[in-house]
């Protein structure tokens, strides 16, 4: 969809059907604010992904933290990152876990994109002369 489809209106409506009572509009939802890119990236947005990655269905929990994934740097903030180290950690553990959507046949290629993005948002922080690794 892209930045030019991030409206308030369009934000505003994806933002309350993640809280539809259906699970497949949940997870629809997560994943059209994740198509929208860093735009989408509003204290709302974010709340109500957030909220998705707590959802009872795995597979709306796994829409919402690849949507947060998709983001980028605009939604790397302790919150997030927390909802997505609880999101992986148990899946992790998981040898034979397969990423919906993607038929990776081992949990060592989904931690490795998401250690990927992880490398490009913190790379993006650092600043000439910072000591920090």
């Amino acid at each position: 969809l892209g930045a030019a489809a991030a409206t308030e209106k369009t934000l505003g409506a994806l933002v309350a059907l993640s809280q539809d009572a259906k699970d497949f509009v949940r997870r629809a939802a997560a994943y059209a604010l994740g198509r929208l890119g860093a735009a989408a990236a509003t204290e709302k947005t974010l709340g109500a992904l957030v909220a998705l990655s707590q959802d009872a269905k795995d597979f709306v929990r796994s829409a919402a933290a690849d949507a947060l994934g998709s983001l980028g740097a605009a939604a790397a903030s302790e919150p997030i990152l927390a909802a997505l180290i609880d999101f992986w950690t148990p899946r992790l553990a998981a040898t034979d876990y397969v990423y919906p959507g993607r038929r990776w046949g081992r949990a060592c290629d989904i931690a490795f994109e998401e250690l990927k993005r992880l490398a490009t948002f913190k790379a993006a922080q650092r600043r000439p002369g910072d000591s920090r690794s």
